[in-house]
């Protein structure tokens, strides 16, 4: 099971084109504050019936569903911080700034 926190973004709409056309992810959670509440469809009509039912959340993360992996575009200076908050258990890729390698 998979979610994508950020789906707003264009890392979060790039997560989501990924994980729809993959046979092997299934997206249970999207998440962003200025969207919550809306369904995936109207943000994306393209979308299989399936997701586009999904109802984006507010992005809270000590209260995200049980994942396998979470997909994380947020906005630079705020993903390290609250991804320490997501279970232990979860897998993370974060496609925002924060943890980008710097070769110094």
């Amino acid at each position: 099971m998979v979610g994508i926190v950020g789906i707003s973004g264009f890392g979060g709409d790039e997560s989501l084109r990924l994980i729809a056309g993959h046979p092997s992810l299934e997206l249970v959670y999207a998440a962003w504050q200025g969207s919550a509440g809306t369904r995936l469809g109207e943000h994306f009509p393209s979308l299989p019936d399936k997701l586009a039912e999904i109802v984006i959340k507010k992005w809270n993360p000590n209260s995200i569903p049980e994942l396998d992996l979470l997909f994380a575009s947020l906005p630079t200076g705020t993903s390290a911080e609250a991804l320490e908050l997501v279970p232990k258990d979860v897998k993370i890729v974060d496609i925002g700034r924060d943890h980008h390698y710097v070769d110094g």
